[in-house]
């Protein structure tokens, strides 16, 4: 009776540790997703392949490796969502980060406030389309 109680109490803990893992596992994801990113050697050529304005306070942004990150702007930066080509400054060692501005084609810096990973922007799904990269 005994050995079967121990064989039972040790199959629940073994079902709890993996549900407790499975849960970490997934709380990890989440937070790689919502955690401060940064885009390396973004002073080079081809090192942003795409853009999306999102309004005039966001931008999905698309690297050389086909990863996406959303830019956050500290304030609105007039005429985002429609101009045709974007700068980058970087403020840390040639990376994009919270800390750099995106350069409007007159010379408006707009400073990002956060800098994270994203998924694929909806409408880059639809239509295939993105902006044209300075």
């Amino acid at each position: 009776m005994k050995t079967l109680r121990n064989v039972v109490l040790a199959a629940l803990v073994a079902a709890s540790a993996s549900a407790t893992f499975a849960a970490d596992k997934t709380a990890d994801n989440a937070a790689d997703k919502s955690a401060e990113a940064s885009i390396p050697f973004v002073n080079m050529n081809q090192s942003i392949h795409g853009w999306h304005a999102d309004g005039q306070t966001g931008l999905c942004v698309q690297d050389a490796h086909d990863h996406w990150y959303y830019l956050k702007l500290l304030a609105p930066c007039n005429g985002l969502e429609f101009t045709a080509r974007l700068g980058f400054e970087p403020r840390t060692m040639n990376s994009l980060d919270k800390f750099g501005y995106v350069v409007m084609p007159n010379n408006q810096r707009c400073q990002i406030n956060s800098l994270t990973k994203s998924d694929t922007p909806p409408a880059e799904k639809k239509a295939g389309k993105t902006g044209a990269a300075k």
